[in-house]
C-alpha cells in the first residue's frame, strides 16, 4: 500500500509505503509520484522526496527490482531522497533500493525533513 502527499511550499513529495507491495502497485505508485511532481510545477532536480518505510514489510526481489528501476529511470528525478526506516532489515533494503548518492536514510521524519531542507547538507546521509 502507498500514500502520496505534497508539500508545495518546500517542494517535497511525501510517500508512505506499507505492508507488502506487488509489482503492479509499484507501477501505480511510480505514475502517481511523477504526477505529484508535475502538479507541484517542479522539474527534474528541483524537488525532494521523503519516503516513510517504517511500516513496509521485507519486499520480494521483483518488487525491489521495480522500485530500483523506477528510481533510476523516472523522467523527473529528485534532488534528494530521504528514507525514514524502522529496523536494520529495512535499512539494508532501502540502501539496495536506491543506492544513489542523493539519498539519506533516517530514523525520524524530523531528521529526514531537516536534511531535505538544508541546502548546505551533502547528498548522502546515514541514519544516526
Amino acid at each position: 500500500m502507498y500514500r502520496i502527499t505534497k508539500d508545495v511550499k518546500n517542494r517535497i513529495v511525501h510517500v508512505t509505503l506499507s505492508g507488502f507491495l506487488v509489482p503492479e502497485e509499484v507501477e501505480a505508485f511510480a505514475c502517481e509520484e511523477q504526477k505529484a511532481v508535475r502538479d507541484m510545477g517542479c522539474k527534474s532536480g528541483n524537488y525532494s522526496v521523503l519516503v516513510d518505510t517504517r511500516d513496509l514489510k521485507l519486499q520480494a526481489q521483483n518488487v525491489i527490482a521495480r522500485l530500483m528501476e523506477f528510481s533510476e529511470n523516472s523522467p523527473l528525478k529528485a534532488t534528494k531522497i530521504a528514507i525514514v526506516v524502522g529496523n536494520s532489515v529495512s535499512r539494508m533494503q532501502a540502501r539496495r533500493w536506491v543506492g544513489a548518492t542523493r539519498v539519506g536514510i533516517f530514523s525520524t521524519d524530523k531528521e529526514a525533513t531537516d536534511w531535505l531542507l538544508d541546502t548546505s547538507a551533502g547528498l548522502f546521509a546515514a541514519a544516526s
